[in-house]
């Protein structure tokens, strides 16, 4: 369908505060490359944190003007059960799957948007 979900690291964890910047670092050279392999049409981020770690500090929930080797960006919430955002998950991929079949801009749902 060209689009992808990744977690840049490939661990199991019980929150993002688990992983190292140590392993957030030595996995988005991986994820580059493979993204470069594959050329998605949009990758999509499951928790602020993988995509600041790739993206930087700036990035929010929802799409992102930037591209990651040409793909778009999407950052949806963590899913969580500690993530207050994680009850409505299915929100976001429902926005996410309509703009994509409407090949039109994509919008946030009503959310904070800083927060995950």
């Amino acid at each position: 369908f060209g689009f992808g979900f990744t977690d840049v690291v490939k661990r199991a964890s019980d929150s993002a505060a688990e992983v190292t910047i140590e392993e957030f670092e030595r996995g988005v050279p991986l994820l580059l490359a493979k993204l470069e392999a594959v050329r998605p049409r949009v990758v999509c981020f499951n928790g602020l944190t993988a995509a600041r770690a790739v993206l930087g500090h700036d990035a929010v929930l929802g799409f992102d003007e930037r591209r990651l080797v040409g793909a778009r960006v999407f950052v949806a919430p963590s899913p969580s059960g500690r993530n207050p955002l994680s009850n409505r998950l299915a929100e976001w991929y429902d926005r996410l799957a309509e703009c994509l079949d409407e090949g039109r801009p994509m919008s946030r749902p009503q959310a904070d948007q800083r927060k995950e």
